[in-house]
């Protein structure tokens, strides 16, 4: 039973194991999740009104071979969204959008494995949330 209380990644063949999110961590992510759907869930709207994203919680990316990696909310566009139709529990199209939900345990892993790997898949956008600080910092691929 002690398995399940652990994420299990891997960044660039180093196994990485981090506790469950304590319950800030994963409401805060619910909220964000929530509130971002409510606008951009769904097809784009006709009258330039938002939409045109799929969003997800916890998917497990592939984006260097068999190596998860699992960030807490993802996005695509809708053109480029993972088929759903697929009996894989992993997406190995990489993200639009990533979003990271800090706390004490996993921040360095967040601010500098994890960004390395998302920024070599050509990932555009990655948010790094401070709940307790609340502080937002939005990092942009600029090609």
């Amino acid at each position: 039973m002690e398995a399940e209380r652990w994420n299990r990644e891997v960044i660039r063949g180093v196994e990485m194991m981090s506790p469950r999110p304590a319950q800030r961590h994963i409401v805060t992510a619910s909220q964000l999740l929530i509130a971002l759907g409510r606008h951009l869930s769904g097809p784009k709207g006709t009258d330039g009104e938002p939409g045109g994203w799929v969003l997800l919680a916890e998917p497990e990316l592939h984006l260097e071979g068999d190596d998860p990696v699992i960030p807490d909310l993802a996005g695509w566009r809708v053109e480029r969204a993972p088929d759903e139709d697929t009996s894989d529990a992993a997406f190995f199209t990489p993200p639009d959008w990533v979003c990271e939900i800090l706390s004490p345990s996993n921040e360095k892993h967040d601010l500098v494995d994890k960004l390395r790997v998302l920024h070599a898949a050509g990932v555009p956008h990655y948010w790094l949330l401070h709940p307790r600080e609340q502080v937002l910092v939005v990092h942009r691929l600029d090609p």
